[in-house]
Formats: C-alpha cells, sequence, structure tokens
C-alpha cells in the first residue's frame, strides 16, 4: 500500500496459514505469495481484507524537503 511518501507492508502473525488460503485461488509458491504481500495493488488489499488472520502494517516514512 502506498499513499504519498509512506510505504507500508503487511506484517501477519502466521504467514503459513494466510499462505494456505492464498494457494486455494493461486498457483504459486512462497516467493511469489511474498511479492504478492509486498506488492501494493488492489488485488491485495481486497485478499487482506477478505480474511480475517490478523495483518497489520509497518512501513518506514520517507521526508523530502526542498532544498531553499
Amino acid at each position: 500500500m502506498e499513499a504519498n511518501n509512506i510505504t507500508a507492508a503487511p506484517q501477519a502473525a502466521d504467514v503459513n496459514a494466510l499462505y494456505e488460503v492464498w494457494r486455494e485461488t493461486n498457483v504459486g509458491n512462497k516467493e511469489q505469495f511474498y511479492k504478492f504481500l509486498t506488492t501494493p495493488s488492489t488485488e491485495r488489499d481486497e485478499f487482506i481484507n477478505a480474511h480475517p488472520v490478523e495483518i497489520s502494517f509497518t512501513g518506514s516514512i520517507l521526508m523530502v524537503t526542498a532544498k531553499p
């Protein structure tokens, strides 16, 4: 998920359980699943919102200031 200058990535308490849910409708290995989870997209947001696995977002804030 990206908004302005903030990049956030999901953190799941049980990634293996979430991976098994993802595999029910997707073909791919864990590397592809991790790429799916760490790449902001509408599909990722829909997947996260549709599953009751505990997920939180963490990220870093990059401050950009113009030189006078």
